[in-house]
């Protein structure tokens, strides 16, 4: 029988348990929880939790800290006087490399997304754990299900009054 790989923390397993609407008592220890979350691996495409969680454990000063260059890179590639923000390419490029580890954070995603977009000839790959992948696939599914069929407009006189 399988284990659930150590790395994962009572609070990582907690959060996936909410966000698959698993029911297994949240105020089990870690051990139980465990006993219980691989009964249903096969039923909720949990396979990743047998291998090492990826997801690096950041504190809140380095999440601020990716956060802040992640906003310096989108910037880069969305202005139009980018000297104002690196003087060079290669400082550009470091900033680029030294977020892609942190590819579960969405603000990283986003700026490798649009350094991507607006330097084609650069081509990164953020790192992401199989945990945020299939969280940002779910969302995806979402999204297609929620699309409006077809777009209506109204065309006339319209009169607003306030009263």
């Amino acid at each position: 029988m399988k284990k659930i790989h150590y790395s994962y923390d009572k609070k990582s397993l907690v959060e996936i348990i909410k966000l698959h609407n698993i029911d297994i008592n949240l105020l089990y220890t870690r051990y139980n929880i465990c006993k219980e979350l691989v009964k249903y691996v096969d039923k909720y495409n949990l396979h990743y939790l047998y291998k090492e969680n990826l997801q690096p454990k950041l504190t809140i000063i380095k999440k601020k800290q990716i956060i802040y260059v992640a906003k310096q890179v989108s910037a880069y590639c969305l202005s139009y006087k980018p000297d104002e923000i690196f003087d060079t390419d290669e400082i550009f490029i470091k900033h680029v490399e030294y977020i892609l580890p942190y590819g579960d954070t969405p603000s990283v995603r986003k700026a490798i997304e649009r350094v991507n977009f607006f330097h084609p000839e650069l081509h990164f790959e953020p790192n992401i754990s199989d945990h945020t992948k299939c969280i940002i696939k779910r969302q995806q599914i979402v999204k297609e299900h929620i699309k409006p069929k077809g777009l209506k407009i109204k065309t006339g006189k319209f009169v607003l009054s306030f009263d």
